[in-house]
């Protein structure tokens, strides 16, 4: 890649950066018209795929059908809490009928939803997000999230 294309390309990145930094109805819109390619971006450019992924929204169950980052998420994490959990279906109906996803938030976990067909391929290139791995709801690991938190903190309080 010449210099110049890289240049235009860090200008391009910084001026989508700005843009998605919008509230509510701006960052829908904005979500909605570029998302798939900033997607695509993460799984085709590796260089820039940590830049792209800030970028990223998606819903969870604890988002209220807004839209919410990953840096978003990360803030709401339980403590104790090492993954970044989620669920993968082709449409929202199919997300609120899961019973592991019942489950998780019984246990007050958030999970974002996966609902595009290409979510599943960019789990392959954006496996981890600020050291958090992703983790489908539907792995044993998961499920048994909420006994390992509890044990741990046990295990603190009994040392103090």
């Amino acid at each position: 890649m010449s210099p110049l294309t890289k240049k235009i390309k860090v200008k391009y990145l910084e001026d989508v950066e700005k843009a998605s930094d919008g509230e509510g109805e701006v960052n829908t819109q904005f979500w909605n018209e570029f998302g798939k390619s900033i997607k695509l971006g993460i799984i085709e450019d590796a260089a820039n795929r940590k830049r792209l992924a800030k970028l990223l929204r998606f819903e969870s169950t604890k988002s209220d059908g807004k839209l919410t980052s990953l840096d978003q998420y990360i803030s709401r994490m339980k403590k104790g809490q090492k993954d970044i959990f989620y669920i993968i279906r082709t449409s929202k109906e199919q997300l609120k009928k899961s019973p592991c996803l019942e489950r998780h938030k019984m246990k007050n976990f958030e999970a974002i939803f996966f609902t595009d067909p290409v979510d599943e391929y960019l789990l392959q290139y954006l496996m981890d997000y600020q050291d958090k791995k992703f983790q489908n709801v539907f792995l044993k690991k998961a499920l048994n999230l909420g006994k390992t938190l509890k044990t741990k903190n046990l295990r603190s309080h009994s040392r103090s």
